[in-house]
């Protein structure tokens, strides 16, 4: 029996794993053999140099030079009548959508600092005011997503970059992390020895999901998103966003010139997070280091 079998892989570039491994394997499974079945695969990814140097001669196009239609709809879907400064919102969708080249979360980024720009600017500002202020701030945002996330970042107040240190690395390098989870990861933070854990949970009071959401936005500026209920799953905004908190400079970025004062990474973390969690050891006596 003959099998024509044509597969779509989207996300290419977001394979747990090299890119070249990933590469080899499609170019194999696509080889000729003496067979009645044939494979064909359409994938998506960044243009990265592993793919482009696996696929030099494979037909392909630019997928932002036919977005611009979907980008102009996600604007007018998110700029609504009853959004603050709208019809001076509506006057950047063109620049929003030269500007994007198809990266939708640039968008969505880009839609909620303007809104947020708008809402503080009014009311007092007059509609001319507010275009040119609206302006100014997209001219202002970066391109670039990881320079976008620095930007994030550098708008956590510094009494907060600690907290955002731990909990990105946290949920970067974790696989089930849960928003109940948010208090022990903190605490992580702040102790090395199993009675002071003891002393730092005694004094925290019931929270309801909806605190634990309100701080973990406020500590890490958007950049962990929570899954619907009932899991509260955490989970960076996007694998560019992993990519960020995995680039060597990642803890200065976020430490500046507190980076020598914290020797934790997400690796110990997890391993602090991971005794918590073992009944019992929340209530130990221990007063011995945790390493």
């Amino acid at each position: 029996m003959d099998l024509d079998l044509c597969i779509f892989i989207d996300a290419l570039d977001e394979h747990n794993g090299p890119p070249e491994f990933i590469a080899e394997f499609l170019k194999d499974i696509t080889k000729p053999r003496n067979s009645r079945t044939r494979i064909k695969i359409l994938f998506s990814s960044r243009p990265w140099d592993a793919f482009k140097d696996a696929f030099p001669n494979c037909p392909g196009f630019q997928i932002h030079e036919h977005t611009d239609n979907d980008i102009r709809e996600l604007c007018t879907h998110v700029i609504n009548n009853e959004c603050p400064g709208s019809q001076e919102l509506f006057q950047l969708v063109e620049e929003i959508v030269k500007r994007a080249k198809g990266v939708f979360l640039w968008v969505k980024l880009v839609l909620q600092d303007l809104s947020k720009t708008a809402a503080a600017a009014l009311p007092g500002s007059s509609s001319e005011a507010l275009s040119s202020e609206l302006r100014i701030a997209l001219q202002n945002l970066p391109e670039d997503l990881v320079e976008y996330y620095s930007t994030i970042v550098e708008r956590i107040p510094q009494s907060f970059r600690r907290e955002a240190f731990c909990l990105l690395e946290v949920v970067a390098k974790g696989d089930e992390i849960y928003l109940a989870d948010v208090l022990k990861i903190l605490c992580c933070l702040n102790f090395t020895r199993f009675f002071e854990l003891r002393q730092i949970l005694e004094n925290q009071d019931e929270r309801t999901p909806e605190h634990w959401a309100t701080l973990l936005r406020t500590y890490t500026g958007g950049l962990i998103e929570i899954h619907k209920p009932p899991e509260h799953k955490l989970q960076l905004l996007h694998q560019t966003t992993v990519d960020f908190v995995q680039l060597p400079e990642f803890k200065n970025i976020v430490l500046r010139s507190g980076t020598h004062a914290i020797s934790d990474n997400g690796h110990t973390f997890l391993v602090k997070l991971t005794l918590l969690k073992i009944p019992g050891e929340e209530n130990g006596s221990s007063s011995s280091p945790l390493y």
